[in-house]
C-alpha cells in the first residue's frame, strides 16, 4: 500500500511528513492520535509470512537495549503485512551536516556515537550500516543511532521482498561504508566494519565529499592511500580518521577506545592521541597505536590513552605487541604445541644420536617397534615444531604443514611398522581440534581470519633455514641405532647360521657340538636383547632355541646317568667330566665359561 500525506496509519498515527525513503521502506513525522503528540514512524515494506516471523524476531533481540545514544523504538505492531515501529522524532539527521561540521561537534559526534557503537558491540551486535542518514541528533543536541540490530539474513529478507530500486544497498549510499573486508572473496562483516563505515561518516561530514571516490574499501585492496582531512583540522582528529579507516581489522581503534579518548577531550583533559605516529616510538607503527615488529607507547601517560577493554565487554588491557589480538586460549593451545612439540623433537634427536647399547650418554628408550620410526618421528618432528612457530607468528601456512607432518608422518611409520587403523585417530582429530581451535573470536575476528595465508620469507628466514639444516641432516645421516643394528647384522646373521648347523648335526653322541651351540646361542642372545625391541631381524632364534633346549635336556639326562655309573664303578675323573658336560647341556654359566675358553 503506498502511504500519503494527512492518512491515518493503523488508526492511530496521522501522517504528517515524510521524511525520508530507501529500498527498505519510508519514514514519516506523524502525530499519534492517542498521545497527542509527534513522533517519527518507519513504516517496512511489505513482508510475507515468513518475513514477518523473522522481522519479529529480531525485533526481540533489540527490544532489551537500552542507551543513550541508541534511538529505541517505543512501539512495534504490524500493519498489512507491513511492520513499523514508532520512535522519538529527531529533527536533524547528520546528514544535514554533511561538509559543514566543525572540529569540536566532532569530537561530540565521535563521544556520541562511540559510545553507543561501544554499548551495542559488548552485546554482540553489529550495525552494519553506519552512515549519516542513521546517525539523528535530538532535541538535547545528542547524536543518536537508529536501524540497529537487523542482521544480514533480516537484510537479505528485506531486499528478497522489496520491489522498490535497491539503491542504498548497491552504489554510492551504503556501499562507500563497507570496509576492505568486505571486498574479498569471504566477505564477514565484524565489530572493526562498524568502526570503518564511522571513519568514512566522519570524513564525509568534516570535508563534504566520501572517500575513496566513494567506492568503499575495495580502493584500499587495489593500493589507494589512505585519506587525509584537509587543512584547518587537527593532526590528532585526521589521526582518528585515518585509524578508522586502516585497511587491516585488527589495526582499527575499537568503539571504547574511541568514546573513552574522544570523552577525555571534550572534558579538556590533556593526553597524547594515541594514533597519532609521533606518539609511538619503534618501527612498523599503524596509525591504530598497535606495533607490528617492536616498538610502544613511548611513556606511561600514553599508554593510559589506549584504553583498557575490548569489544567483548570485559575490559582487559590493551596488548600492545601484538597488530593482532588473539583469544588467550589460542595463544595458551598454540604455547603448548610449541612446548609439546620441542620436547618431542629432543626425543628424536637425542634418540638419533644415541647408542643402543646402554653405555651412549645420550640414549633414552623408545617404544617404536622398528629402529626407522626414530628418523620418521625426527624429520617430522622438525616440521611439527616449524608449523606450530608459523602459527604463532600469525602464518595460516602454519596449519597445513603441521596437518602434512601428522598424515605423512603417520602413513610411513604405519607402512614400515603395522599398520592399523586406530593409529590415525591422533592426526585426524588432533588436525579438526587444532582448526576449531583457531575459529575462536577476539574482537569480533577468529585467529584463522587474521593470519597470513602465505609465507613471510624475510620476517622468518632465520627459523625456515634452521629447520631446513636440521631436517636435511637428519635425513643424510643414519641414526646411531641404524649404524649399530647394521654392521652388527652379518654377525648376528653368521651366529645363527653356525648355531644352525651345530643344533642339526649335535646329539647325545655329539654332546659337544650341542654345547658349542649353547655357548653361541648365548651370544645370539646378547644382540637380540640390545636391537630385538627396535629392528624385527633380530628376532630369529626363538624356533631354534627350542629345538636346542629340546635336544639337550635329553642329551643332558644321558651323561648325567653316565657319569653316575662312572662314580659307582670307582672312575672318579670320568664321572666328573660327564657331570660337567650334563651341566653345560642344561645350560649352567660355570660349565659353558668352561667349555668357552678350553
Amino acid at each position: 500500500m503506498e502511504l500519503q500525506v494527512n492518512e491515518l496509519f493503523a488508526n492511530r498515527y496521522r501522517l504528517l511528513k515524510e521524511v525520508g525513503s530507501g529500498s527498505f521502506g519510508e519514514v514519516w513525522l506523524v502525530r499519534d492520535e492517542q498521545l497527542d503528540m509527534e513522533l517519527a514512524l518507519k513504516v517496512y515494506i511489505s513482508l510475507d509470512e515468513r518475513g514477518i516471523d523473522e522481522f519479529k524476531a529480531e525485533y526481540k533481540t533489540t527490544f532489551g537495549l537500552n542507551h543513550p545514544n541508541l534511538l529505541k523504538s517505543n512501539h512495534f505492531d504490524i500493519c498489512e503485512r507491513r511492520p513499523y515501529l514508532a520512535m522519538p522524532y529527531c529533527p536533524l539527521p547528520s546528514a544535514d551536516l554533511v561538509g559543514r561540521m566543525d572540529e569540536q561537534m566532532a569530537w561530540k559526534f565521535i563521544r556520541d556515537v562511540s559510545s553507543g557503537l561501544s554499548y551495542l558491540h559488548e552485546r554482540d551486535v553489529l550495525h552494519r550500516d553506519i552512515k549519516p542518514d542513521n546517525i539523528l541528533q535530538n532535541a538535547e543536541g545528542d547524536f543518536v543511532i537508529t536501524d540497529f540490530g537487523i542482521s544480514m539474513k533480516m537484510r537479505s529478507t528485506l531486499r528478497r521482498n522489496s520491489t522498490r530500486r535497491q539503491v542504498a544497498e548497491s552504489s554510492g549510499g551504503t556501499f562507500a561504508y563497507m570496509g576492505p573486508e568486505m571486498f574479498t572473496g569471504h566477505p564477514e562483516a565484524v565489530k572493526a566494519t562498524d568502526i570503518w563505515a564511522l571513519g568514512v561518516t566522519l570524513y564525509e561530514l568534516l570535508v563534504g565529499e566520501l572517500p575513496f571516490m566513494g567506492q568503499g574499501g575495495g580502493m584500499l585492496l587495489r593500493g589507494a592511500e589512505m585519506p587525509d582531512l584537509p587543512d584547518g583540522f587537527s593532526k590528532d582528529l585526521n589521526a582518528l580518521v585515518r585509524a578508522c579507516l586502516e585497511k587491516d581489522t585488527w589495526d582499527r581503534p575499537t568503539a571504547m577506545q574511541l568514546h573513552e579518548y574522544a570523552d577525555a577531550r571534550i572534558k579538556g583533559r590533556t593526553v597524547p592521541c594515541p594514533w597519532v605516529k609521533g606518539n609511538v616510538s619503534g618501527k612498523g607503527v599503524s596509525a591504530s597505536g598497535t606495533r607490528k615488529n617492536g616498538g610502544g607507547l613511548d611513556n606511561a601517560a600514553a599508554q593510559q590513552t589506549v584504553p583498557n577493554g575490548n569489544l567483548n565487554g570485559k575490559p582487559t588491557a590493551t596488548r600492545i605487541d601484538e597488530p593482532v589480538k588473539r583469544h588467550g586460549f589460542v595463544r595458551f593451545w598454540i604455547w603448548l604445541m610449541i612446548v609439546t612439540n620441542s620436547l618431542a623433537l629432543i626425543q628424536s634427536i637425542v634418540e638419533f644420536l644415541g647408542r643402543p647399547d646402554g653405555d651412549g650418554l645420550f640414549w633414552m628408550p623408545s617404544n617404536m617397534g622398528i629402529y626407522h620410526a626414530v628418523k620418521i618421528a625426527a624429520l617430522f618432528g622438525v616440521l611439527q615444531l616449524t608449523g606450530c612457530l608459523m602459527l604463532w607468528k600469525r602464518l595460516r601456512l602454519g596449519y597445513w604443514v603441521i596437518l602434512f607432518s601428522l598424515i605423512v608422518g603417520t602413513l610411513m611409520v604405519s607402512i614400515i611398522g603395522a599398520f592399523s587403523w586406530y593409529s590415525w585417530i591422533n592426526p585426524v582429530v588432533s588436525s579438526l581440534v587444532l582448526l576449531a581451535i583457531l575459529q575462536i573470536k577476539k574482537n569480533g575476528i577468529s585467529a584463522w581470519k587474521a593470519m597470513e595465508p602465505g609465507m613471510d620469507w624475510k620476517r622468518l628466514r632465520v627459523m625456515y633455514s634452521l629447520a631446513g639444516v636440521v631436517f636435511v641432516m637428519l635425513a643424510v645421516l643414519p641414526t646411531g641405532l641404524t649404524r649399530a643394528s647394521l654392521s652388527d647384522y652379518p654377525e648376528y646373521s653368521r651366529l645363527i647360521s653356525e648355531c644352525k648347523n651345530l643344533v642339526e648335526e649335535g646329539s647325545a653322541s655329539e654332546p659337544v657340538k650341542l654345547v658349542e651351540a649353547r655357548i653361541l646361542m648365548e651370544d645370539i642372545r646378547e644382540y637380540e636383547d640390545k636391537y630385538g625391541e627396535f629392528n624385527d631381524d633380530f628376532d630369529r632364534s626363538l624356533s631354534l632355541n627350542a629345538i636346542l633346549q629340546a635336544k639337550s635336556k635329553k642329551a643332558a639326562e644321558e651323561w648325567t646317568a653316565a657319569a653316575k655309573a662312572q662314580e659307582r664303578i670307582g672312575n672318579e675323573t670320568n664321572a666328573a667330566n660327564y657331570a660337567r658336560l650334563a651341566k653345560a647341556l642344561s645350560g649352567d654359566k660355570s660349565a659353558l665359561t668352561y667349555y668357552r675358553y678350553r
